[in-house]
């Protein structure tokens, strides 16, 4: 596909729509492109600006700006993504030029890597730079096919773990975001490495910002697993919904449980 692409500043009635917006993207939209993610990247100094990117493929791109000393500079997280790579990035860097002070735009295509995707960003002039949203360790699944199909893509041993568990009573419950559903969330992500939580944690303040401000917008839910019939959850997840992607974004659990197989369990009811 190609064309002439035209990058402009988001209307306001389109900021507005934006989350429904981004879901027409070509990559279906992601967390870390929606109106929750620009609110939560606001805590950290970064002034988010809403870009559509119109041509062949319409676009519509969250650039996080920053500043230096010497001036301003742009991240655009997982984007942006479509089919003509070259008529995006020329027209993007067109846009760029126009804007007094902005010295540097970092793009992160939503792509699978390959040695011939990375040649013909470099044949482009783009600079290889360190990665920013990391997903090493991502597993993709489609949510369309339905339940029934959806558990049986799972090995014979999950799917074990997922039936024992809801005979033996595991319970799982959707909850609203709270100050005390934050706290016992944010304690299940603390008890490994003895009290200090997952290596690379932000600081309780962001958790707390990040699941406020998608719970807010609609867009983010959080599960509790229950192994007896207690008010103490036994493990708890995240989700975020942005355009047709849902994304498990955070996790935590008590190492002590009673039933075995509720993290399968739970993982499952939210998908």
């Amino acid at each position: 596909m190609s064309g002439p692409f035209i990058v402009r500043a988001a209307t306001g009635d389109e900021i507005g729509r934006w989350d429904d917006l981004i879901a027409r993207n070509p990559d279906g939209g992601h967390m870390v492109q929606s109106a929750a993610f620009a609110d939560v990247k606001r805590g950290d100094g970064l002034e988010p600006r809403f870009l559509v990117i119109d041509g062949p493929q319409t676009i519509h791109v969250l650039a996080l700006e920053g500043r230096v000393w010497l001036g301003r500079y742009w991240y655009v997280p997982l984007g942006p993504t479509g089919d003509d790579l070259e008529g995006i990035v020329g027209a993007l860097r067109a846009y760029a030029a126009e804007q007094p002070g902005l010295l540097v735009v970092k793009i992160e295509p939503r792509l699978e890597r390959s040695d011939a995707l990375v040649a013909r960003l470099e044949a482009m002039g783009l600079v290889r730079s360190r990665d920013m949203q990391v997903q090493t360790h991502t597993v993709v699944l489609d949510l369309a096919q339905g339940a029934d199909a959806l558990l049986a893509s799972f090995s014979q041993s999950t799917r074990r773990h997922i039936r024992k568990a809801q005979r033996d009573g595991y319970r799982v419950e959707r909850v609203d975001v709270t100050p005390a559903t934050r706290d016992r969330m944010h304690a299940m992500m603390q008890t490994v490495a003895g009290g200090k939580g997952m290596a690379g944690m932000r600081e309780r303040a962001y958790y707390d910002r990040f699941w406020q401000a998608f719970a807010d917008h609609g867009t983010g839910q959080l599960y509790l697993g229950y192994d007896d019939d207690g008010d103490e959850p036994q493990a708890g997840i995240f989700v975020t919904f942005a355009g047709r992607t849902a994304v498990y974004k955070d996790g935590g659990s008590r190492p002590d449980r009673r039933i075995a197989g509720g993290a399968p369990l739970l993982l499952f009811t939210a998908m």
